[in-house]
């Protein structure tokens, strides 16, 4: 689909002859940091470069290390060896930013409670999430026979029902019940629909074995991202909102690649071949694991955000449709 349509999709006409911005909403036109120096690059500060260097080679010797664990073991030298690697220049970040003048993430950043919560949450919702775009697609083509358009076209239902609960209940419950209910609510619905998808046999169909489970995980992650916008906001001064920002973000990317990585391993090592029968069985495990990554983001947002108060309709409205508005105009 992106070769055959997204390359020549058409642009946005820009009434402005200037850059095309989101609409003015608290999370799509955060503010600023301020300049030091003034405009422009003159007088600002050094970029923190080993802590930059620390946290991707600690994060990526971590993901490796899952990934070799199932071709060499979970105790072989290589995956442990990668683990502590990892491990070790995780710590040496933090080391790196005590000592630094202007840290890429000063540390106080990990003192504040419900950001740290939104965080993991966040972590939780896309490692289910990604994991579970990629072995379905895995699932649809190697084992039912569709084709890339096909399997595309199927996942309309998990993108379509995602926009709808982002933009209509996803508002209304963050104002009724707060944020942290509405993603352990999203998150039950997103773990629902994966056990639906755990029970697909080796000739599903796609409205009785799939259509249902796409269904109840496009509604789970519509609320559940919705609701990490709003907590991961609520008492973050406005100097570092750009910051708590790129903190959920990263944190959804990370989640995103260590859940891929887990389920992935776990497939394949329950996948006793590379017939449909044998996939099918590797399909079904993963489910089951990215299914147990939401009921831990379910718990986690009920007891560290049941707290957060709920947002006002109006201003949930607003990062809802900052959220819809990232998702419309992505590349």
């Amino acid at each position: 689909m992106t070769g055959a349509v997204a390359a020549r999709r058409p642009r946005l006409p820009d009434p402005g002859g200037g850059p095309l911005h989101l609409p003015e909403t608290e999370t799509a036109n955060q503010p600023r940091l301020p300049d030091p120096g003034g405009a422009g690059r003159k007088g600002r500060g050094r970029a923190d470069i080993p802590g930059a260097v620390t946290i991707t080679a600690g994060l990526m010797a971590i993901v490796y290390a899952i990934n070799k664990g199932v071709d060499r073991g979970w105790t072989s030298a290589t995956t442990l060896g990668f683990l502590a690697a990892g491990v070790a220049a995780l710590a040496l970040f933090v080391l790196v930013a005590h000592r630094a003048r202007q840290p890429l993430v000063p540390l106080s950043m990990f003192r504040r409670r419900t950001l740290n919560a939104a965080n993991l949450v966040a972590a939780l919702v896309f490692a289910s999430f990604f994991a579970t775009i990629f072995q379905a697609s895995l699932f649809m083509q190697q084992v039912l026979g569709y084709s890339a358009l096909r399997t595309g076209f199927a996942y309309l239902a998990i993108a379509a029902t995602a926009v709808v609960a982002a933009a209509g209940p996803a508002p209304r419950l963050i104002a009724r019940l707060g944020p942290g209910w509405t993603i352990a609510l999203g998150q039950a619905a997103s773990a629902a629909g994966l056990l639906w998808l755990a029970q697909a046999p080796v000739d599903a169909g796609y409205w009785g074995g799939l259509f249902g489970g796409f269904l109840l995980t496009g509604a789970g992650l519509g609320l559940s991202q919705v609701g990490v916008q709003v907590a991961a906001f609520i008492g973050i001064p406005t100097e570092v909102s750009g910051l708590a920002g790129g903190m959920v973000e990263t944190a959804r990317e990370i989640g995103g690649a260590l859940g891929t990585a887990v389920v992935a391993s776990v497939a394949i090592s329950v996948a006793a071949g590379s017939g449909p029968a044998a996939l099918t069985d590797g399909f079904r495990s993963g489910s089951y694991v990215a299914a147990s990554f939401n009921i831990a983001c379910t718990l986690a947002a009920a007891l560290l955000l049941r707290q957060v108060p709920a947002t006002p309709g109006a201003d949930a409205a607003a990062v809802s449709a900052a959220t819809l508005a990232e998702t419309r105009t992505a590349p």
